[in-house]
């Protein structure tokens, strides 16, 4: 009985470290907590050789089955968590695409912005904007192919409240659209033909500002305005 309650202790403990320091890896991604891991190392040693130790004291079990045993256990509670892990960490997928890649002037563009939840779980983001998803049209700067986002001449129109919280289902997808009948969007008038980029984004609900690169959900596309004709295409 003894020596069975002691490999309960040994696989529980081995449960509770592996569990606590994957869960702080990811709750803080990663940052200036890698001491976790040295952590959860000197916690396997530690209760292996604990457990080593014990039993063979106790004169009632062979070094080698307890090392099978051991490594049985190590599996077997290394995969539990692992399955955990995969199971709870939220993985998402974050899209933005028109209904063309190319379009006439005067012409109306419309966006759509989908977040989706890829997990195995309900996963939730939150935002302090209304509506919680932003969008800014951007003129193109190219340096060889690659472009680069220029001035920015519109973006869609937004409230800034208090956080809210938002929860999609597995499968489930959370959508908005928009509707750019490419004017601007700090002054009147209509914007030129040319090569623009189509910018989306969720705001960091921590931070005092809306900037694209704190926010942990962002994706572009690229759209063509042209004044002579339109070739209809799949969306970006």
């Amino acid at each position: 009985m003894v020596f069975r309650l002691s490999l309960f202790t040994f696989s529980a403990w081995i449960c509770v470290m592996t569990s606590a320091s994957l869960a702080t890896i990811v709750y803080y991604a990663g940052d200036v907590y890698f001491w976790v891991y040295p952590l959860l190392v000197f916690g396997w040693i530690f209760a292996f050789t604990f457990a080593f130790d014990f039993v063979l004291n106790q004169r009632g079990f062979s070094g080698k089955r307890l090392i099978i045993l051991v490594l049985c256990l190590m599996i077997a509670s290394s995969g539990a968590t692992h399955a955990a892990y995969i199971v709870g960490t939220p993985k998402w997928s974050f899209t933005v695409s028109t209904d063309k890649s190319t379009y006439m002037q005067n012409e109306t563009i419309h966006i759509t912005v989908t977040l989706k939840n890829l997990g195995y779980i309900p996963h939730s983001f939150s935002s302090n904007v209304d509506p919680p998803i932003l969008v800014g049209v951007w003129t193109t700067d190219f340096y060889g192919s690659y472009p680069e986002k220029g001035l920015q001449v519109w973006y869609n129109v937004f409230v800034i409240k208090n956080q809210t919280s938002f929860t999609i289902s597995p499968g489930e997808s959370f959508t908005r659209t928009f509707a750019w009948n490419q004017t601007y969007s700090y002054f009147s008038g209509q914007v030129g033909p040319r090569t623009y980029i189509v910018s989306a984004f969720v705001p960091d609900p921590s931070s005092s500002t809306t900037e694209p690169y704190l926010s942990p959900f962002r994706n572009e596309t690229l759209i063509n305005i042209t004044s002579t004709s339109a070739r209809s295409s799949d969306s970006s």
